[in-house]
């Protein structure tokens, strides 16, 4: 795993984590009523809409690599209209949207929703996206030394990724990646997937994985914050401690984890019981 695709592991993770917080979504007070239909235009209007339509992408890039691997070719369009399907069925929308609105109310929603409305939370909001795109990423490369040494931006970088999970997140993309390689190796091959034994090896490389992802994290979200005031980081923090915060970040990445899990059991089902394509 090279540094360069670490940080498109990041990209990808806080286009929908940070954005879920970060996005402004303005039309939720007066579009929808009841916890349900607000949580779903939370995760329509947010970055998590952005990083589901990125999900299929990202498993089928570890499908090309299992394809590949086998000298299979011809059965890589087959296994990605699977893997597509297999994530339709398992509406990682509804099932994140479900999840926030049993754990949420609407006062909740909206509570968080007025936050990001303020002029501190629209600043953070340009910030976190600037850091998550490809200039901004050059920059940090550049300011590196400079935001790994001040104290006060990885304490709160921790704090963020605490709240936002954006390591394990990480981590737990590429198991997911490395999942549709190796599937799709022994798919081709005729052998059923071990999927007990697979998860095992994953968790010994984890803890490599984990270091990783912390540096890559801890710069990123550090470089967002390099220019906000004592009071405005203060205030971002005090935010991200309320019960209500964290209990909302808690919900959405439960729905998320619970729908990737019925996008393996789909894939590697469908996968047992596949026709291979034509030679």
């Amino acid at each position: 795993m090279t540094f360069y695709s670490l940080f498109s592991q990041f990209r990808l993770a806080t286009s929908g984590l940070l954005g879920l917080l970060l996005l402004s979504l303005n039309s939720l007070a007066d579009t929808t009523t009841g916890a349900l239909p607000q949580a779903t235009a939370v995760i329509r209007a947010s970055g998590f809409h952005s990083l589901i339509s990125q999900l299929p992408s990202h498993f089928e890039a570890g499908i090309e690599h299992g394809v590949a691997l086998a000298g299979q070719p011809q059965q890589q369009a087959q296994l990605q209209t699977l893997a597509r399907r297999s994530l339709e069925n398992s509406d990682t929308q509804q099932q994140m949207a479900l999840a926030v609105s049993k754990a949420l109310n609407q006062d909740e929603l909206l509570s968080i929703l007025r936050w990001y409305q303020s002029d501190t939370g629209r600043k953070i909001n340009q910030a976190q996206i600037y850091a998550a795109s490809e200039q901004g990423f050059a920059e940090m490369m550049s300011q590196a030394n400079q935001v790994l040494t001040s104290p006060e931006l990885l304490q709160l970088a921790a704090l963020l990724d605490k709240q936002l999970g954006l390591v394990e997140f990480m981590v737990d993309m590429q198991e997911h990646q490395q999942l549709a390689k190796y599937s799709t190796l022994s798919g081709i091959n005729g052998e059923p997937f071990a999927l007990p034994e697979f998860r095992q090896q994953m968790q010994q490389q984890r803890k490599h994985m984990v270091f990783n992802a912390e540096q890559l994290v801890s710069m990123s979200l550090g470089f967002a914050l390099r220019d906000f005031s004592a009071a405005e980081l203060q205030a971002y923090e005090h935010f991200l401690q309320q019960p209500v915060t964290q209990l909302y970040l808690k919900a959405a990445m439960h729905g998320l984890a619970q729908a990737r899990q019925q996008m393996v059991q789909y894939w590697l089902q469908g996968l047992s019981t596949r026709q291979p394509a034509a030679e």
